[in-house]
């Protein structure tokens, strides 16, 4: 597993994060009339839910694809190693889904926020709204994903050695 891409993505989410932020938005989106704007959201929502199963399904293949061979004459002792790996990643996979359910339900509440500041306060609360946002959002995933990452690259380390030792 490589950790650099990992945090590259968190950067990536971040940048995702900070591009609400007005003055940063497409500027040809004013000039969208509602349909188009509905459409728009429409593709922006099924291009999520299109990487979303992309990774996911990618994923599941590198994870089925990591199974030894039955016929491999150290299939005991791969097999071994393979449940240790799937022992590690498990809690990893459920603190991802955990992050992304924490992570669309903080959108939606958001939305909700800045059509309120919107409809009662002339939309004076927005920056505020945003930043406080993408401020949470940064604290949720570094605390929830990357700082347990220590952890999981010593439980690694350890299958590696248990590898290396069989050898």
């Amino acid at each position: 597993m490589n950790y650099e891409s990992i945090r590259k993505n968190y950067k990536k989410l971040k940048t995702l994060v900070l591009k609400l932020k007005p003055g940063s938005r497409q500027p040809d989106l004013s000039s969208l009339d509602f349909k188009q704007l509905d459409a728009f959201v429409d593709e922006m929502i099924g291009d999520l839910q299109n990487t979303f199963t992309t990774n996911i399904n990618d994923l599941r293949t590198r994870i089925k694809g990591a199974r030894p061979d039955p016929s491999d004459p150290d299939y005991a002792d791969k097999m071994q190693l393979y449940q240790n790996l799937l022992v590690t990643m498990v809690p990893v996979i459920q603190k991802v889904q955990s992050l992304a359910d924490d992570i669309l339900n903080d959108l939606q509440t958001l939305m909700n926020q800045l059509w309120d500041d919107i409809c009662k306060n002339n939309a004076r609360g927005v920056d505020e709204l945003l930043d406080n946002h993408a401020r949470r959002t940064e604290e949720k995933v570094k605390k929830t994903f990357l700082e347990p990452f220590d952890v999981l690259e010593d439980k690694l380390s350890q299958i590696k050695q248990m590898c290396y030792s069989s050898h």
